[in-house]
């Protein structure tokens, strides 16, 4: 059931929009600059395009904002979606969202409304959608059980299930991302599975007592092969996917690191209290193109997201966006 509704006014109040660049002679936003900070509250996963940013929020459902002009950010419409919120992706022109039902929904970004939907045989804590591909893979846990499962989506919002395994896990899954051949899988307790397209699992990385993740994982990246996962104060560990068991060296920074993205050799890091953007040609020589405190003192970034210029990071309590410019 769909249901549409006027974004609560509790995330149109109090919006701390700071014009930089603008006709009154202010001057153009540095790298790592915050241009934006909003109010976010129960914010759990973020995704942006060049003109909306879509914010889970738990039982609220999705909450938008109009970031045409991310430096005058306005608050949109949002919906309800049948469980709480917990997952949300925007790519190819629609929106994807996961919730504590089971349901994964493909909806229409303007106005929410569902073009396909799959309901999984577990709640839904994250999925990935494998770029370039109609892939998508759920995971989650419910009182028993956790699961995976591959779904197909046609180009009619039809949605096919390819595969599917139940779970043994300690914890629910975190975090989830495919790279077009393997599904990677991050465990509530820093466990990181690693399956084949059949679901199998085919190798794990286990983290040591000083790797052991101290915040939840929100999101990883993947670059040429190489998976970068944020466990929090240990840093973040960097384990080749030819050879996940294998230890991992770790790129450590002074505060907690707990969410992840990567756009082509760039990534992008949320911290408590700021975002590191790094060039990841090279694994073995990270290096840092810049940094930005996001002020979210006392706040864990929950997840971050990438949109031309723009970072988008929510932490539970705020939608902060921060100037990273492609070029710079």
């Amino acid at each position: 059931m769909h249901i549409f509704r006027p974004l609560l006014c509790l995330l149109a109040a109090c919006s701390n929009n700071t014009p930089i660049g603008d006709s009154s002679g202010a001057p153009d936003p540095e790298f790592g600059d915050v241009v934006g900070s909003h109010p976010a509250p129960g914010s759990l996963d973020v995704a942006a395009t060049a003109d909306i940013v879509f914010l889970c929020l738990g039982e609220d459902g999705v909450g938008t904002y109009r970031v045409g002009d991310p430096s005058h950010a306005q608050a949109g419409e949002s919906f309800v979606t049948p469980g709480a919120c917990r997952a949300v992706a925007s790519i190819g022109g629609w929106l994807f969202t996961g919730d504590t039902s089971g349901s994964f929904s493909i909806r229409h970004p303007a106005n929410g409304l569902t073009k396909g939907e799959h309901v999984a045989d577990f709640p839904i804590e994250a999925f990935s959608i494998s770029p370039g591909t109609e892939q998508v893979w759920l995971a989650g846990v419910g009182k028993d059980v956790g699961g995976i499962e591959r779904i197909d989506i046609g180009n009619q919002g039809n949605i096919k299930s390819r595969a599917s395994a139940e779970l043994a896990l300690a914890g629910g899954p975190d975090a989830v991302i495919h790279d077009g051949s393997n599904l990677v899988l991050a465990t509530e307790d820093g466990e990181i599975q690693i399956h084949n397209n059949s679901a199998a699992h085919i190798d794990s990385w286990i983290p040591d007592a000083a790797q052991l993740p101290d915040h939840k994982i929100g999101g990883m990246a993947i670059i040429d092969r190489t998976l970068y996962v944020p466990l929090g104060t240990p840093g973040v560990a960097m384990i080749h996917l030819d050879n996940p068991s294998a230890a991992a060296p770790m790129w450590t920074n002074g505060h907690p690191v707990t969410a992840a993205t990567a756009v082509g050799d760039r990534l992008y890091l949320a911290a408590e209290q700021e975002i590191i953007v790094l060039d990841a040609a090279d694994p073995a020589a990270l290096v840092e193109i810049g940094r930005g405190a996001t002020g979210a003192e006392g706040h864990t970034p929950t997840a971050i997201a990438v949109a031309g210029d723009h970072t988008y990071v929510v932490d539970g309590t705020n939608l902060w966006i921060v100037y990273t410019p492609v070029e710079g």
